[in-house]
């Protein structure tokens, strides 16, 4: 249930997809511990939807800075900076978390 409140709230509210990514990226063993080692199926299923969510809400928003994030990214500029897009940065987090 509580899954299905945060994703109507990100869906209308790009600070909360943000500030969800951003918390993200900043603990990286936490996107492992949730996603991939959490011993609660139910728990990581929410999880994995929340966080879907939030790419998914901000990917209209975002496609514009896909390109120019992808370079910052590609030449080591790994930490987020604003006027990039956030779920490019995640991406990147994830996948150094795994």
């Amino acid at each position: 249930m509580w899954v299905k409140r945060l994703q109507d709230f990100y869906t209308y509210h790009l600070n909360g997809p943000r500030w969800l990514l951003k918390m993200l990226m900043s603990d990286t063993p936490l996107i492992k511990l949730m996603l991939l080692t959490c011993p609660h199926e139910k728990v990581k299923e929410a999880y994995s939807q929340m966080i879907s969510h939030a790419l998914c809400s901000l990917a209209v928003h975002e496609r514009h800075l896909y390109s120019s994030t992808q370079n910052k990214i590609m030449n080591g500029n790994t930490s987020y900076t604003k006027g990039y897009s956030y779920s490019l940065f995640y991406r990147n987090a994830f996948i150094s978390a795994t």
